[in-house]
């Protein structure tokens, strides 16, 4: 009886932690216009950023409604900010921005200019 409550305490830890693991790599950011990440288009509204693994390159998952809209690489930098959530785009002139860097509290994830590659 004794091991039987040791096995269940043990998968509730562990499906604790990785409930929390998994918490840690996605956040909510909401773009005020449209903003293009890698080749895709994303309409103003909130979207769910989720990527896996701890760097320094990650893939950058964008939903919306559970919907997985868009993917990208970025780099995943370990950086204190003053914000809990910040986007930095950069204008084209057009009606639309591009994706550069989501800040969050202890990290950044760097998205790489189309001709600059990821390393740089």
């Amino acid at each position: 009886m004794k091991s039987s409550r040791t096995y269940l305490l043990t998968l509730l830890l562990l499906g604790l932690s990785i409930t929390a693991f998994a918490a840690k790599n996605s956040k909510e950011v909401t773009f005020d216009k449209t903003t293009k990440v890698g080749n895709t288009e994303l309409q103003p509204g909130t979207y769910r950023v989720a990527w896996s693994g701890t760097g320094p390159q990650v893939e950058v998952d964008f939903s919306q409604n559970k919907k997985n809209v868009a993917t990208a690489t970025a780099k995943l930098v370990s950086a204190p900010s003053e914000y809990d959530s910040a986007i930095r785009v950069r204008d084209e002139g057009g009606v639309s921005a591009v994706l550069e860097e989501l800040d969050f509290k202890n990290l950044q994830l760097v998205f790489p200019r189309q001709d600059q590659p990821l390393g740089n």
